[in-house]
């Protein structure tokens, strides 16, 4: 706070109270009551009597306080303010102090008088009343105590306005007017744009006051500020962080961020509304000569660029809008449907996220017609689903948009075909890396969640598999607090953060998995899922595209594609919640090596935690972490794409050394080609952590991320319970569990045949050679094979059983053997007795 607000020390002169009067309670009173003595003359103890002096009124006229200006002995002038106060005895005083945080504007008497009116901000009042004089169309304000102070004033006043700053001709002047800009956007402002000194100004600080002194015309100043650049706080930078963080610097400012502002709104293009139509703090008016009143056609809105794909199709018109909760608006509207004539889907979607609209007939097409010919000088390129486009050189989403520094110039316009509600912001990234990132540290699980979170951005750019893993553990381990934190780092605000749940469909969960595409599906408890569509969605949703599905007029819609990494929960695991199934199935091998549990627990007696991070209990930690993971979200992933785009072979490279090196020290020596598929997407993970380690992104030594997911893949493979084939497994363990149940019932001796043993078992499904029945080889026939290898193909499980040495070959290797079956010779499988010896592995 500036010493121009601090409480003057020492004793007080003419009867005003000393220092410790002033801290005794004191309270300011605004705005100044009738019966409030008078406040001037009065000198101030160091500088007389006041050069000027202006007061502060609200919007009803009623004064809070004023302004003064002071004449130095050396020339200069300094500004104090004088405000009345109320002390506990009741007396009231005036004080040569501020206002309390924050402080009025001055001008809000004018601001409440002329809604319609344009807005010119002017640093100092003597400059406001020099606007006023100069350009008398506007509302000229200022806001208190100078160019150093506007973060401290009250800007919701220009909520709905169309503001122009004309700042002093220096830099603290330009400094300010950047300040200000932006935190009138934050205030709701519907535009703001910089008036540019003239060329030929010479004086440091010239201003509007400077101007009226040099005999400037209305005109030439009205020209002037028509001349203003639109401002945007994206383009012109925000350098107190105020309205947003500063993607990749953890030193961001901890103002939070506006998580209604999608980058769109911040596009501030020159319009040129046709002939007669004019966009005022009201609204869309259709004007066409001055001495009429006008029509009033909708509610006020900005258009921000003029869009089209990547094509050059769908060419649209970007517009926003508050509505009347004052939540900013966005909507994409196609130049197609405003040529449909009276464009009554464009009108239907305007009105249903609150844009007021005229009902009138002619007031439709009018307003049409403005739309149909307004002039955008601004292009973008229109983006229809989250991830990568333009080859690699953009990434989209909800919440944000980040391009390679070759294709800074062009904006993009965000508009989804699927909804995604958990791309959201909130708080800054040094905020989250101090307060959700550091918890991560020395937490396995935490730190292979994050990691899964950043992996999604490097799938396409690196040609990885997506995939998903799914942690499994028993009730309040810790497994959701895994996902919320993972999920932090896209975004949150909803009841699980950004998770959802799996309590959906597989045709749903398409929608979900396309609006998600290239970062992070979080869902929460597996066991939610019927098992019908959880064997569908195990494929699709690491497969990447949906259903082919027909249109009304039977034409192929557009199969829905995605690339994404799934992070899910579970108290059991997929296998175990298919076979809950009405229809039992076994899992197939491609789901498993797409789809992978891993442990929860981490198995030190705290759940999922390794340590309690200073926490008396890990409930504690996990509140812990749902708290600041409630209020501070979506900053990271924007900052890793960002760090990525930047720098994007040199980080996709590093990512590559990174994947090869996991591969090559921890991939078990002749690992099958399911194993090596798993591991290389825990490389993945690993690689991503570690990129973000590197961005500054997660505050942990370089490995850690590596070392937690290195961990979690030993653990997989014991519980896989080998590096072999997952088929194989499954048919050594299918064949061997038919032979132990039905060994002695539906087995009959090779010697009798089928004619005499068919007294013995019913639903014969193969024989015992030898005459040792106890001990003799099985053989199967066909069929009886085919319900042994139920789920799996026989021919591949024969292979596994002959590579084990459990099949019985024929002289030239084949899987059927001829073999004596009573009096006549058959073809069938036979497997060694020994099978039911040996153990899965």
């Amino acid at each position: 706070m500036s010493e121009f607000f601090a409480p003057i020390a020492g004793a007080a002169k003419g009867g005003e109270p000393g220092k410790a009067e002033k801290q005794a309670g004191s309270v300011s009173v605004m705005p100044v009551p009738d019966n409030a003595p008078p406040a001037f003359p009065r000198r101030h103890r160091d500088h007389g009597e006041p050069a000027a002096v202006w007061a502060y009124p609200d919007a009803e006229g009623r004064v809070l306080f004023y302004a003064c200006r002071f004449a130095l002995a050396d020339g200069g002038k300094t500004y104090c303010p004088l405000t009345l106060f109320e002390f506990p005895n009741g007396a009231l005083r005036w004080i040569w102090k501020g206002p309390p945080v924050p402080r009025p504007l001055y001008g809000l008497d004018q601001l409440a008088a002329r809604p319609e009116a344009y807005v010119l901000l002017c640093e100092g009042e003597k400059s406001a009343d020099a606007a006023r004089t100069l350009v008398p169309d506007y509302v000229a304000i200022t806001s208190p105590n100078g160019s150093k102070n506007a973060r401290y004033a009250d800007w919701s006043p220009l909520r709905g306005r169309h503001v122009v700053i004309w700042p002093d001709a220096d830099k603290p002047g330009l400094d300010y007017a950047h300040e200000a800009a932006t935190l009138a956007l934050r205030a709701g402002a519907f535009s703001v744009a910089l008036v540019e000194p003239p060329a030929d100004v010479s004086a440091v600080g010239w201003d509007a006051a400077d101007a009226l002194d040099e005999g400037w015309t209305a005109e030439r100043a009205g020209q002037l500020v028509a001349a203003a650049k639109s401002f945007s706080a994206a383009g012109a930078g925000d350098p107190e962080g105020l309205l947003a963080a500063t993607e990749g610097d953890t030193s961001a400012g901890t103002a939070p961020i506006d998580e209604n502002l999608p980058p769109v709104a911040r596009l501030r293009p020159e319009i040129k509304w046709p002939y007669g139509y004019r966009m005022t703090a009201k609204g869309l008016v259709f004007k066409p000569k001055q001495d009429e009143p006008g029509e009033w056609l909708s509610g006020p809105f900005d258009v921000h660029a003029l869009v089209r794909t990547e094509e050059g199709t769908g060419w649209s018109l970007a517009i926003s809008f508050r509505d009347p909760d004052g939540r900013l608006q966005t909507v994409v509207v196609a130049l197609a449907d405003i040529a449909a004539g009276d464009a009554s889907d464009v009108r239907r979607e305007m009105a249903s996220k609150g844009l007021r609209l005229a009902s009138g007939r002619g007031a439709k097409d009018r307003f049409v017609s403005a739309l149909a010919s307004l002039t955008v000088d601004l292009r973008a390129m229109l983006v229809s689903r989250s991830g990568w486009h333009a080859n690699g050189e953009v990434y989209a989403a909800p919440n944000f948009t980040a391009t390679t520094p070759e294709r800074e110039a062009e904006p993009i316009v965000f508009r989804a075909e699927q909804q995604a509600t958990g791309f959201r912001t909130s708080g800054t990234l040094g905020a989250w890396i101090e307060e959700v990132g550091a918890l991560a540290a020395g937490q396995g699980r935490l730190l292979f969640s994050l990691g899964v979170a950043f992996a999604g951005p490097l799938l396409e750019p690196l040609g990885q598999e997506p995939g998903a893993f799914n942690l499994v553990g028993p009730s309040s381990c810790g497994k959701t607090t895994a996902l919320r934190m993972a999920g932090s780092v896209w975004g949150g605000g909803g009841p699980l953060g950004f998770a959802a749940t799996w309590r959906t469909t597989s045709n749903a969960l398409e929608g979900t998995a396309a609006a998600h595409n290239d970062s992070l599906l979080a869902l929460d408890e597996l066991g939610m899922c019927e098992p019908r569509d959880l064997d569908a969605a195990a494929y699709a949703l690491t497969g990447g595209s949906g259903k082919g599905r027909l249109k009304a007029d039977g034409d192929l819609r557009t199969r829905q594609r995605w690339r994404i990494m799934v992070l899910s929960t579970g108290e059991i695991t997929l296998a175990q919640r298919i076979a809950e199934g009405a229809v039992t199935r076994n899992v197939r091998a491609g789901q498993m090596v797409r789809f992978v549990d891993v442990p929860a627990d981490a198995g030190q007696g705290l759940g999922l935690f390794d340590h309690l991070a200073g926490y008396g209990h890990g409930s504690e930690l996990s509140n812990a972490i749902r708290d600041r993971t409630g209020r501070l979200y979506g900053t990271a992933g924007p900052a890793f794409v960002n760090a990525l785009l930047a720098k994007r072979e040199g980080a996709l490279g590093t990512a590559r050394a990174l994947i090869a090196a996991f591969l090559a020290e921890r991939m078990p020596a002749g690992a099958g080609g399911q194993v090596q598929r798993v591991g290389a997407r825990f490389a993945l993970v690993a690689a991503a952590g570690e990129l973000a380690t590197a961005f500054g992104l997660l505050p942990v030594e370089r490995g850690a991320v590596t070392a937690a997911a290195e961990s979690i893949f030993r653990q997989w493979l014991a519980q896989r319970g080998g590096t072999g084939a997952s088929e194989d497994r499954d048919a050594l363990k299918a064949v061997r569990d038919f032979l132990q149940r039905h060994a002695a019932a539906r087995f009959i001796k090779a010697a009798h045949g089928l004619d005499e043993g068919s007294w013995r078992a019913q639903n014969v499904a193969g024989f015992r050679l030898g005459r040792d029945e106890e001990n003799g080889d099985f053989v199967f026939h066909d069929a009886g094979w085919a319900e042994a290898t139920q789920g799996l193909d026989p021919r591949a499980a024969a292979d596994a059983l002959a590579s084990a040495g459990f099949l019985v070959l024929d002289a030239r290797g084949k899987r059927k053997r001829a073999e004596r079956i009573g009096q006549r010779t058959m073809r069938v499988y036979r497997v060694a007795a020994s099978i039911l010896d040996g153990e899965d592995v």
